[in-house]
């Protein structure tokens, strides 16, 4: 398959799925370091100036599939996000079901990791995260070698990936 560069892609009022790396080191409740999140808002803020609509999508540590625990929740790498950008991040818990998002919007959808079948790449789970978009990017490329839905599955389904 060959990489598209996101600068190759007209994203005016698409709706653009970013898988990033969002798993943070969090020490006593905080935010030990930024350095995951400031990686991607490079990719978020050219897909904003272009109209999109932003869901960013993570993981966050292992929980166990199929169930939240507040703990693995990105409420925190949401703030983080909002900060570093000045502007308002929604968290969507259930985005997997579909979401409301306007061109201009970003938000960000919890944990991928709460989802069955996300680190078994499920494939129905990944054609439902690719219905989700117009074009897919991977940008956690820290997290790249994993055959997780939100990963390798999502980009076998997305229009664009």
């Amino acid at each position: 398959m060959d990489m598209i560069k996101l600068q190759q892609v007209d994203l005016r009022c698409k709706r653009v799925l970013l898988r990033a790396d969002l798993n943070v080191s969090v020490e006593d409740g905080e935010i030990t370091s930024e350095q995951r999140i400031l990686a991607s808002l490079d990719s978020v803020r050219y897909a904003l100036e272009n109209n999109a609509a932003v869901l960013i999508i993570s993981h966050f540590g292992r929980p166990k599939a199929g169930e939240y625990e507040a703990r693995y929740s990105l409420v925190q790498v949401r703030e983080a996000i909002q900060n570093c950008l000045d502007r308002k991040v929604r968290l969507i818990p259930d985005w997997i079901n579909g979401f409301e998002i306007k061109p201009g919007e970003i938000a960000l959808g919890e944990n991928v990791r709460f989802l069955e079948g996300e680190v078994t790449c499920d494939p129905q789970l990944s054609q439902k995260m690719a219905r989700l978009c117009d074009v897919f990017v991977m940008d956690a490329v820290g997290a790249a070698h994993r055959a997780h839905a939100s990963i390798s599955g999502v980009v076998e389904f997305a229009p664009v990936a």
